[in-house]
């Protein structure tokens, strides 16, 4: 558990004064405690705090703490400690807000926590010192582990298919090899005894989710329809160069028709060489 320096930092106004944050010295029980703050400050009265004064009393104070870890601001109750100077009962530059434990009620037994102290920036001759008022607010963060509270929340969205674009990428649809000259170097390879080689394969790269393609001769006679279905663009699909008998196909001149519903079609050529 510590005080978080570099996520602290003021998140409203146009304060310049600097702050420094510690585990309080004040009171008989202290203990850091896991938690964000705002400290919203006022020209006006806007909240209360406790000082010593022969005892703990309840005195008007110009800010007010609300802890924020969980979303919902919570009010915390604090602790002025007072330079024995000024004794004004109200809280000046360079005194220490002591942040109660959630819960507190304001006797001597109860926990304190952080000390924040909120002062004149070193340098008031270039830029003159703004001390907060109204519209400042400082946000204090600390560092804490995980804890049965804490709860991530993911958001899934279903996979669509932006047709417009789909379309677009249609002529990207290409054949390989083309021309296929009776073997190529991305066929499967088989490694049982008496086989010197795997199926003979094209490809049709950067096809769209879904589609059908239908080979045909040059003259037209259609030679065999592959059902492509992937789920993902850009995906690729194999011709093993048999027609819908299951024989070897001749060499020669091929026509393939590609049609994607909702998408569009393309035409493309191929050679299968000896």
């Amino acid at each position: 558990m510590a005080y978080d320096s570099l996520r602290s930092k003021w998140i409203s106004g146009n304060s310049n004064f600097v702050y420094t944050v510690r585990l309080t010295q004040i009171g008989q029980r202290r203990k850091a405690w896991p938690a964000d703050y705002e400290i919203r400050f006022s020209a006006q009265n806007i909240d209360t705090a406790m000082v010593v004064s022969g005892g703990l009393i309840k005195i008007p104070v110009r800010y007010a703490v609300t802890d924020v870890t969980r979303g919902t601001p919570a009010r915390i109750l604090t602790l002025l400690n007072e330079n024995s100077a000024s004794r004004d009962r109200q809280w000046s530059p360079g005194e220490e807000i002591v942040l109660f434990r959630p819960g507190s009620t304001g006797v001597t037994t109860d926990t304190t926590t952080w000390g924040v102290f909120v002062s004149k920036p070193a340098d008031t001759t270039t830029v003159p010192p703004r001390v907060p008022t109204d519209g400042d607010v400082l946000l204090i963060r600390t560092r804490r582990p995980f804890t049965t509270d804490d709860l991530f929340t993911l958001k899934t969205e279903a996979g669509r298919m932006d047709a417009a674009v789909a379309s677009s990428r249609m002529d990207n649809i290409y054949v390989v090899p083309n021309p296929y000259v009776g073997y190529s170097t991305i066929e499967p390879t088989n490694r049982l005894p008496g086989d010197t080689r795997g199926e003979r394969r094209i490809y049709f790269e950067n096809l769209p989710q879904r589609c059908t393609i239908r080979i045909f001769t040059i003259n037209g006679d259609l030679v065999q329809t592959i059902e492509h279905d992937s789920g993902v663009d850009n995906a690729r699909e194999y011709w093993n160069l048999l027609n819908r008998d299951g024989f070897g196909v001749a060499y020669g001149i091929y026509v393939a028709h590609l049609d994607a519903p909702g998408v569009g079609e393309k035409v493309l050529k191929f050679a299968l060489i000896k």
